[in-house]
């Protein structure tokens, strides 16, 4: 097997998520663990201008600030952690950069880890990126699982998201006049307009553009208040890992909880609610129970078949 060698960034990420872990470390502290990292450190020390370089590249590659404390011997630490609290892409990438390093060191148990299958689209990534940076409009060929053939169009790349393993587009549509998003993995094709610009709304942000849906499914319903019944035994999971970000255990006995949603109640979270089968019992809104009714009449029917 080819000897390892990890990127810049990597080392940069790996320093952010040891001090963010570590709290108040010395410059000694943090060279021990980097040498206990044989994977990245391949057995060399972190000299003291390499340590001050990638101190500056982590604030311009996260936003993370790293200071140091003189009193009491020098101890580094971060200076805000919101951005590393706040579910952010900082502490996606934090996190995904520990995992990596974990299971690098675990290569010989490689036969005993599995992991899951994730679909293609990363190879549009950096395309797509780099249209983002400059405002640079993209002609995509998409081929859609609900047509038979591919069709091509512009698209200005507003943001991505990725929702259960797939990354998505979100971006507006000149033919349609409106804002559309897309599945990098069913794109055949991506070319930027490297000549032309178009100009990203002000008043756009990703985060509030999809703040009250579950998924990625764009729906014209309102957000409203979701009351759920959970089962005992599945309330554990949404109180570790919840639905959405404005999740609410509102109600706990020994036989249910109550969970409420600000969202709107659209396909991907009608999806989510129908995986739970009988553990999830929808209280309101009506149009919301009515809906999980038709789905398990229907589920009913398909099953009483002999």
């Amino acid at each position: 097997m080819e000897a390892y060698t990890p990127t810049n960034a990597q080392k940069y990420l790996w320093l952010a998520d040891t001090i963010q872990r570590g709290g108040r470390m010395t410059f000694d502290e943090i060279n021990e663990r980097w040498l206990s990292n044989q994977t990245l450190s391949g057995g060399n020390e972190i000299l003291k201008r390499t340590f001050h370089k990638w101190i500056k590249q982590v604030k311009k590659m996260l936003g993370v600030e790293i200071e140091c404390e003189r009193r009491g011997g020098y101890h580094y630490f971060i200076k805000d952690e919101g951005e590393l609290e706040n579910g952010g892409m900082a502490r996606w990438l934090l996190e995904s950069a520990s995992v990596q390093s974990v299971l690098l060191e675990s290569l010989p148990l490689r036969s005993r880890i599995l992991l899951e299958t994730v679909p293609s689209g990363e190879s549009h990534l950096t395309t797509v990126l780099g249209a983002m940076r400059h405002n640079h409009p993209l002609t995509i060929a998409f081929q859609s699982f609900w047509h038979e053939h591919p069709y091509t169009f512009v698209i200005h790349p507003y943001a991505l998201k990725m929702f259960k393993q797939r990354w998505y587009l979100l971006g507006y549509s000149p033919d349609y006049d409106m804002v559309r998003i897309y599945g990098l993995d069913r794109i055949l094709e991506v070319v930027p307009h490297a000549d032309e610009q178009f100009k990203l709304p002000s008043d756009f942000d990703a985060a509030t553009f999809f703040r009250d849906y579950y998924g990625v499914c764009l729906s014209d319903c309102k957000a409203q208040l979701v009351r759920l019944r959970v089962s005992a035994d599945q309330a554990p999971y949404l109180r570790t890992l919840p639905l959405h970000t404005s999740q609410k255990e509102v109600e706990t006995t020994d036989d249910y909880s109550i969970f409420t949603y600000w969202l709107s109640p659209e396909f991907d979270f009608v999806q989510a609610l129908l995986a739970m089968g009988e553990d999830v019992e929808v209280l309101s809104p009506a149009n919301l129970r009515q809906t999980m009714a038709r789905h398990a009449q229907a589920l009913a029917e398909l099953y009483s078949k002999v």
